[in-house]
């Protein structure tokens, strides 16, 4: 599916408070075949639970909004862009995220669970807390029991997350040429299922509050990751 200058809006939840997500790309489910998206100069807004959703599947996303994603019934999931891999088999997702706006939502900006993304140019910003008051980050990176997970960023700015601008769970980052600024952490990497996160930092990074004058600094606080988006 190709979808170009697009509005998908106030989706609302099911009567039991779930999903209500703005789009979703999974495999079939009588062949497992990937789908395939591309989606451009287009704005997914004040949806529920997730403002896109992968599964499975390839989604090249370009000077698209994702904004406002509101929490789902239970308050947990109120993530801008959810990749994973498929839950069925196991194949990983890709993702390219370019020129594009993330703002304004719950728990992650942009959650990579078991795929690869490439995220160029872009802006993520103002992540909040679910309604648990946990997470709240820009950019979260895990390698699942599924498949391992990761992810570049390059020229793309990470601005006011609650919690961690980018933060791995076992999983591979890496970050070049990009601001991060007010956040508690810059990067956080975690050990996840025995296996030890990898930040790669490609240089040209600042980071800092107000202003993103320092350089970027790598914790490991023992962030617990949330849990898994399912398929509807």
């Amino acid at each position: 599916m190709t979808m170009e200058a697009s509005v998908v809006r106030d989706t609302q939840p099911d009567m039991r408070g779930l999903f209500g997500r703005g789009l979703g790309v999974q495999p079939d489910p009588s062949t497992a075949t990937p789908s395939t998206l591309v989606l451009r100069t287009s704005l997914l807004e004040r949806n529920h639970d997730l403002g896109l959703f992968v599964e499975g599947s390839d989604a090249t996303v370009e000077t698209s909004i994702v904004r406002a994603t509101a929490l789902d019934g239970q308050g947990r999931f109120g993530r801008g862009v959810n990749v994973r891999a498929s839950s069925t088999t196991g194949r990983p997702s890709t993702l390219v995220l370019r020129a594009s706006l993330i703002e304004q939502n719950h728990e992650a900006g942009v959650f990579v669970a078991g795929a690869s993304a490439s995220i160029e140019s872009c802006i993520v910003r103002d992540t909040m807390a679910n309604a648990m008051n946990l997470f709240g980050d820009g950019l979260m990176v895990l390698s699942d029991e599924l498949a391992s997970a990761r992810a570049t960023l390059i020229a793309t700015h990470v601005d006011r997350s609650v919690r961690a601008g980018l933060v791995a769970y076992g999983a591979h980052a890496a970050i070049g040429g990009s601001t991060l600024i007010c956040q508690a952490f810059d990067f956080d990497s975690e050990l996840y299922r025995g296996s030890d996160a990898e930040l790669d930092d490609l240089g040209g990074n600042l980071c800092g509050c107000p202003e993103p004058t320092q350089s970027c600094k790598a914790v490991t606080a023992n962030l617990q990751p949330p849990e898994p988006a399912s398929a509807p």
